[in-house]
């Protein structure tokens, strides 16, 4: 099969009068509409993922390469639109158009994205560093504030709390001194205030 290039450099030139057989016109119709149609579905897929709040999931799905977008931009050439007639006067397999609405969409995400990552990085950073509970917390309530509708975000806090309850609760077993008794104080009732889910 070819790459993606390679089957848009060959519709090219059969636009522009290139000669090619039967067979292998056949042939890159069917690469071309397989291709479009994967790269629909995957854009179906993280529009559907953004519609449940999870819009870091749906960009890290469309990041994966290759990169949907790139993807989607060299399939929607500026010939495409005469390639979908060519075919269809033959007729062969046309490529159905892209949904513009959800590239809108994600093209929207996206952009909101930007200033989610680094806090999301961060994150990940910590908890594959195995900081402390506390200081994960701490982020990943920043990552909740700047990315509400994500119900994974509440979970893992949720899931982090329970953990820090219980080193807590270890802690005070030993005479805390004051200090160390006031921070776990503030500790819980900052977590009063900022439920988990």
């Amino acid at each position: 099969m070819r790459t993606v290039a390679e089957t848009v450099g060959r519709i090219k030139q059969i636009l522009t009068g290139s000669l090619a057989d039967a067979q292998e016109t056949r042939s890159v119709a069917q690469e071309f509409t397989q291709l479009c149609i994967g790269a629909q579905k995957r854009l179906d897929q993280c529009v559907g993922l953004l519609a449940r709040g999870l819009r870091t999931e749906a960009i890290y799905a469309a990041e994966a390469a290759p990169n949907l977008i790139d993807l989607i931009g060299k399939l929607d050439f500026p010939d495409a639109v005469a390639w979908r007639e060519y075919v269809a006067r033959i007729p062969l397999p046309v490529p159905p158009p892209f949904d513009v609405n959800a590239l809108q969409t994600l093209d929207a995400e996206w952009g909101r994205h930007a200033d989610v990552e680094p806090l999301v990085a961060r994150y990940r950073t910590l908890c594959v560093r195995r900081a402390p509970v506390a200081d994960r917390i701490t982020v990943l309530r920043q990552v909740r504030s700047a990315d509400g509708g994500n119900p994974n975000w509440g979970k893992d806090l949720a899931a982090l709390e329970t953990v820090r309850f219980k080193e807590i609760r270890l802690a005070l077993r030993t005479i805390p001194t004051e200090e160390e008794a006031a921070g776990y104080l503030r500790e819980l009732t900052a977590a009063r205030r900022c439920p988990a889910r």
